[in-house]
């Protein structure tokens, strides 16, 4: 992609929150599992943030990818689905005494079984925490930990900078309760990038990315993990209390997103739901921060498969209406469970709303196929506002006759005011005669100014300069 002024998922905010008592840790078990995972191949454990830290990574244990233990972690992971929270459960389980793995003493293989994760069986986590064994002490894990000391502080350093910038009173003030109660411990892992877990009463392990200069960098993009991630240790008690008269409609609702709640780690009406409130929780710090980000926010859950968040989000207007009546989110929470009900009668017409969201293309010109010799600009016309971001790829269409539309395209793209139509800036002088160009809009790159992606099926543009020519127009 050449090109792209668009914003990530994984993008947040220049403000910070507070988190005034707090003193993050680096710990060897975390960078344990990370590394043994992505080693492994598992896609969540596969973008690391540090790029120098991943380079030392694969300089020193590249050559165990073939170990046994390595394919063992990789059986777990395709064949069992045991990845993402599976293992930072784990993990957070887990000490490193004396050279040796193993699960610390006040945990059982039945109790992390029954109680922390099903996913794993005994059987299965005796064998894993014995091939961590394994792979710790062939690999010298604690050497290569031990080498990277320094890096670990600086991360930790930072960390606690970031922490330690405001005052916690909006957790207080939303939930009733002080943060420095519910969370007692927050890690950093260097492997996991986005990836961020809570940790039950743990704490959270949060993924970090670097600066220019390559150094780790908790800045201002690791807030809303943090929210999100803290969150869980306020939402989880609340949704237990309420789970009786919200299973139903969950149960609902459920099998309607359980391909895009696969997608990204979840699984059951329980998980949907907490991590639905979660998230819509957390977004309320943004709500009162930075509204236009939070419209951001509520775009991308929608996009995850919680297609009812801006409904959420709306309804929480009524929250904030009345904090005499509702001082505190758990006493809204009969409110929610009655409008969670309502969105489960809903679900159809919601969906139907929900895949309206996206904007299409309404009109090219010159149209697509046809000649586009002497002219200076292909005007794009959208059926929603767009945001003013984009991105461009090459087409994916498998034609070696398609030449790329970029490369005699200005590196620019206009707007017209209303914001419905992109004009690509074509350098006449490099037109080839008796040649097919094309490009592929990348959707995340066109949004709507309500931040939904361009529909995909809107992507691929393909022009041509003399006459007509047979070419493949399909990806």
């Amino acid at each position: 992609m050449k090109k792209s002024f668009f914003l990530l998922f994984v993008l947040i905010m220049t403000s910070s929150i507070c988190f005034g008592q707090f003193r993050s840790k680096v710990e060897e078990r975390f960078e344990l599992t990370s590394i043994a995972f992505m080693l492994a191949g598992a896609p969540e454990y596969n973008q690391c943030g540090i790029r120098s830290y991943e380079r030392d990574i694969r300089d020193w244990f590249g050559k165990y990818e073939t170990d046994k233990s390595i394919e063992f972690m990789r059986k777990l992971n395709r064949e069992h689905a045991i990845g993402h929270n599976a293992i930072s459960s784990v993990a957070a389980r887990l000490q490193i005494k004396d050279g040796i793995v193993a699960l610390h003493p006040d945990y059982t293989l039945a109790y992390i079984c029954k109680e922390v994760d099903t996913r794993w069986t005994e059987p299965l986590l005796a064998e894993y925490i014995a091939m961590l064994n394994r792979f710790y002490k062939k690999s010298r894990f604690a050497a290569f930990y031990s080498d990277h000391g320094e890096l670990y502080r600086v991360a930790q350093e930072r960390m606690d900078s970031l922490l330690g910038t405001e005052a916690t009173d909006w957790f207080e003030r939303f939930y009733g309760e002080a943060l420095t109660e519910k969370v007692p411990n927050t890690y950093i892992s260097l492997v996991n990038g986005s990836s961020n877990y809570s940790l039950g009463k743990g704490g959270v392990l949060i993924g970090l990315y670097d600066d220019e200069s390559g150094l780790p960098n908790p800045n201002s993009y690791t807030l809303a993990p943090l929210l999100h991630e803290w969150g869980h240790h306020f939402t989880a008690p609340i949704i237990r209390k309420y789970w009786p008269q919200m299973e139903k409609a969950a149960e609902r609702i459920a099998p309607r997103v359980e391909p895009a709640m696969n997608r990204i780690g979840y699984s059951g009406a329980w998980t949907m739901t907490v991590e639905w409130l979660n998230n819509l929780f957390a977004n309320m710090y943004f709500k009162e921060h930075d509204p236009e980000f939070a419209a951001f926010e509520t775009a991308m859950y929608m996009h995850l498969g919680f297609i009812w968040m801006d409904r959420s989000y709306d309804f929480m207007d009524h929250f904030y209406a009345d904090r005499e009546r509702y001082p505190h989110i758990e006493d809204f929470m009969p409110q929610i469970v009655a409008f969670f009900d309502y969105v489960a009668e809903q679900f159809d017409i919601i969906y139907r709303d929900f895949k309206a969201s996206n904007p299409v293309i309404t009109n090219i010109y010159p149209a697509p196929g046809s000649d586009i010799t002497g002219f200076d600009r292909i005007e794009i016309t959208f059926s929603h506002r767009m945001n003013g971001s984009w991105g461009v790829q090459r087409t994916g269409t498998g034609d070696e006759r398609v030449e790329y539309l970029f490369d005699v395209m200005f590196d620019e793209i206009e707007w017209s005011e209303d914001g419905t139509r992109a004009y690509l800036l074509l350098d006449k002088d490099k037109i080839e005669p008796g040649t097919v160009y094309g490009l592929r809009l990348y959707p995340p790159g066109f949004c709507s100014s309500t931040h939904f992606p361009l529909d995909e099926r809107c992507a691929n543009l393909l022009f041509r300069t003399g006459p007509d020519r047979d070419i493949c127009t399909e990806p």
